[in-house]
């Protein structure tokens, strides 16, 4: 490892398990001091991993690794996710990474409404309030890279006829709100620009590049399979990491 991100804080959502997780321990690795954000404290009663699992597991690259736990669909409990890790690191946060995300698959024809709230507040509210609240302190810095986690199924069947592959429509909620994601992602890197800053998505799959020193854009594409998780997962993290780079860096093409 390269020690990249010696002295960088990062913030971290949906790190007790996954992609999550997997993003935090490479940041670690390269030697950000990380704080960690999920609900699951301890064991889950159904998914495995936690923060303290994830917490324990990077512990070994001997930087500074805080928890907060925080339900993200709460506007209370999220309210204090910046705060507390600004306190727990020592100082502002210089990566975010908004990888926490709800995903309900029905058909629209019966998707009751507090689910969609629901997705709305995980994946849209939630991402901009985070980056609302870490703005001003990469402002007063001048540098800082925000990263956030969209997806492939913001894209709209064409046609007809349609062909899609499942779950089919029963996604289309969770697209929208992925799709909105990418607006404010997109829309905080224009009132961002020239100051320093990186606000990037991406969507998940198997393939990512880095495009273009101060109009980074970074896509993921592809279907994960079970089978494919734990391949995948590695790459993806890798593809977040570098976009946190030196803005002359380029990177592309694991595939």
């Amino acid at each position: 490892m390269t020690r990249r991100f010696d002295g960088r804080r990062a913030l971290v959502t949906g790190s007790s398990r996954g992609i999550g997780a997997g993003v935090a321990e490479r940041l670690a690795a390269e030697g950000a001091d990380v704080a960690l954000v999920a609900r699951t404290l301890g064991t889950h009663a159904t998914l495995p991993g936690s923060l303290e699992e994830t917490a324990a597991r990077i512990a070994k690259y001997g930087t500074k690794v805080e928890i907060v736990v925080a339900d993200l669909t709460d506007e209370q409990q999220r309210d204090t996710v910046v705060p507390l890790a600004i306190e727990k690191l020592g100082g502002t946060i210089d990566i975010l990474v908004n990888n926490a995300a709800a995903a309900i698959y029905q058909p629209l024809s019966d998707y009751p409404l507090r689910r969609r709230r629901l997705m709305f507040e995980a994946n849209v509210h939630a991402p901009l309030d985070l980056m609302q609240a870490v703005v001003p302190g990469m402002v007063a810095n001048g540098y800082g890279w925000i990263v956030n986690v969209s997806s492939g199924t913001v894209k709209p069947w064409q046609g007809p006829p349609f062909t899609w592959v499942e779950p089919g429509t029963a996604m289309t909620v969770y697209g929208a709100s992925k799709a909105a994601l990418n607006r404010m992602s997109n829309g905080m890197g224009v009132e961002l620009y020239g100051q320093g800053f990186a606000s990037t998505r991406f969507n998940r799959g198997q393939r990512c590049s880095v495009r273009a020193p101060k109009s980074w854009s970074v896509r993921l594409s592809g279907r994960i399979r079970s089978n494919l998780w734990k391949k995948w997962w590695k790459r993806s993290q890798r593809c977040v990491i570098a976009t946190p780079s030196l803005p002359r860096a380029r990177a592309s093409a694991w595939t």
